[in-house]
């Protein structure tokens, strides 16, 4: 697998497990990950790591993940958005209106997460 030095990525989901099984994901593709629980937290570890990705869960607690790409498009230029759900397929149809460049839905393969964060850190 390609190593990619230097990327920052933050993965912002209130699931623990879900958290740590993407970070060992994006870590083995050469990825620096950033971890928070929520929203909140999300934005200002992708605010102060320069990440240049942000992976956001759509149902969180504290503040939900349409809040946070909104707020992550504003306050983190140029970052790429990528957002996850599980629920309705409707509510990353959304996402995308609130600024995610990219949307993936749960369940996905591994291979499948670092494919698309490649992807938008090309277009």
């Amino acid at each position: 697998m390609t190593k990619e030095p230097g990327i920052i990525v933050c993965v912002i989901d209130d699931d623990d497990e879900l958290r740590a099984t993407l970070r060992h994901q994006l870590e083995d593709a050469g990825m620096r990950v950033f971890e928070s629980a929520n929203g909140r937290d999300g934005v200002q570890s992708a605010e102060l790591t320069g990440a240049a990705v942000a992976i956001v869960d759509i149902v969180m607690p504290d503040q939900e993940g349409l809040e946070t790409i909104r707020t992550l498009r504003l306050r983190v230029p140029g970052i790429r958005l990528l957002a996850m759900s599980g629920f309705d397929a409707s509510y990353l149809e959304i996402a995308k209106k609130f600024g995610a460049d990219g949307v993936l839905r749960k369940p996905f393969a591994g291979r499948e997460l670092v494919t698309r964060v490649r992807q938008l850190l090309e277009e």
